[in-house]
């Protein structure tokens, strides 16, 4: 039964279309809603969005990855984020793939990564806000 579902899903073009006209809208949405919170509310305090995405405005993926001001900790600001702020956000060093080259330079230790598939569309700008919040904290400015 399952292999017969799977099958007519392959062979016809019911996915191709609920991925374009369902999926991508929707990701695409997500993507733009979370990128305008993080440049009202994260931009002022100094986080970064990691190029290129941010320059060129695509939408794609699940992940919005950022890099935090000198003297943010990604592990510390994640943790503050999830007790102080009820927020749960990736830091970076979770990631962190051992003995990949990639990020010897530290990096990671400055990076989270946000999803913007995980929660619901409408509560995506809050967490952002629950995220500045945190970094306000951490950067010693009034939350």
């Amino acid at each position: 039964m399952t292999s017969t579902f799977i099958h007519h899903l392959l062979a016809t073009t019911v996915l191709q279309k609920y991925i374009t006209e369902n999926l991508c809208p929707a990701y695409a949405r997500r993507y733009h809603s979370m990128m305008k919170a993080i440049r009202d509310r994260l931009f002022p305090l100094g986080v970064k969005v990691m190029a290129p995405l941010v320059d060129v405005g695509v939408a794609g993926g699940y992940f919005i990855w950022l890099t935090m001001p000198d003297g943010v900790d990604a592990s510390e600001i994640c943790a503050r984020a999830e007790s102080e702020y009820e927020l749960m956000v990736g830091p970076g060093p979770l990631f962190k793939v051992q003995g990949d080259d990639q990020g010897k330079d530290g990096l990671f230790e400055r990076q989270i990564r946000l999803s913007i598939a995980w929660a619901d569309e409408e509560v995506l700008p809050d967490g952002v806000a629950r995220l500045a919040q945190a970094v306000e904290t951490m950067l010693g400015k009034k939350a």
